[in-house]
């Protein structure tokens, strides 16, 4: 059988990749030229990274751990920059404004003001992540009937949502000793979610009125965690999957790609790996997941 891929589509100026139904470049060209306010909150991640929990986290501190509206959903509040968000922003009532994007540095160039937050994840967890999510929005990508071994492929060649993992790796880890960058891994705040998030609030509290208090950090990571998040409504997060799909709000665990990678998958995965980031640091970022190919 001939393999398959999802449809995306590449911008032949700067390769970024698409679905290609759904978006528009215009506003992908838009959001790269995006000025930042001084009180913007920038949440930056590649794809299936945490983005919608840091994204909740966020609204959650900015709100004062005020539901989501009935019938809303978040992404009218923290707005998804390069899909629908520009013409959101200005009437954002909340400052400061919280938004989130899957663009990276190489595409949306680091400005001075606002507070940027970005999340890495470990490459395998990642692509298995991007998988369940291709699988279910077939309005995007046509691709319910899909094998992990197909959207494998395609993720090691870069053929997937924000082009390749390891270049948006590069750009925002290259960002990290910025004042006004901060750089996690999704693995810390799964560990450790208090303690990172106590992080995020000293980070972006500059984005805030002189005086902020944040509402009970504890009560924060409970009213995010994984279990409470699944209970909302599906809507709530995202755009309506079919019923046979695994929910938006999936499993959040570090390691699932074991129940999914081959010995094979597994050695092209980190040899590309360590051979895009290597001498950068960020190589070292996941040592129980990542080994260095062996040297002769």
């Amino acid at each position: 059988m001939a393999a398959r891929r999802p449809t995306y589509k590449r911008h032949e100026a700067t390769g970024w990749v698409f679905p290609r139904d759904g978006f528009e470049w215009s506003e992908f060209e838009a959001s790269c030229k995006y000025r930042p306010r001084v009180d913007d909150i920038l949440l930056m991640t590649y794809p299936k990274s945490g983005t919608t929990w840091v994204q909740y986290m966020l609204y959650l501190l900015v709100h004062n751990m005020k539901p989501v509206p009935p019938g809303s959903r978040l992404d009218s509040f923290a707005p998804f920059l390069e899909k629908g968000g520009l013409a959101l922003l200005d009437s954002l009532e909340k400052s400061p404004r919280p938004i989130k994007t899957h663009l990276s540095f190489d595409v949306m160039p680091w400005h001075a003001e606002p507070r940027y937050v970005c999340v890495l994840r470990n490459p395998k967890d990642v692509c298995v992540s991007l998988y369940h999510h291709v699988r279910g929005f077939e309005k995007y990508y046509h691709f319910t009937d899909g094998s992990f071994d197909d959207f494998f492929e395609a993720f090691l060649e870069g053929e997937v949502d924000s082009a390749d993992y390891h270049d948006h790796l590069l750009s925002l880890w290259n960002h990290r000793h910025k004042e006004n960058v901060l750089v996690l891994t999704y693995e810390d705040l799964i560990e450790r979610t208090l303690e990172e998030l106590r992080k995020i609030v000293d980070h972006v509290r500059p984005c805030f009125p002189a005086g902020w208090e944040p509402p009970d950090l504890a009560s924060v990571v409970a009213e995010a965690s994984f279990d409470v998040m699944r209970a909302h409504r599906p809507e709530q997060w995202s755009s309506t999957r079919a019923e046979n799909m695994p929910a938006f709000i999936r499993r959040g665990r570090v390691g699932d790609w074991r129940n999914y990678f081959t010995q094979d998958q597994n050695e092209r995965l980190e040899s590309k790996f360590f051979r895009k980031l290597a001498g950068s640091g960020a190589e070292f970022l996941w040592p129980k997941d990542m080994k260095a190919p062996a040297t002769s």
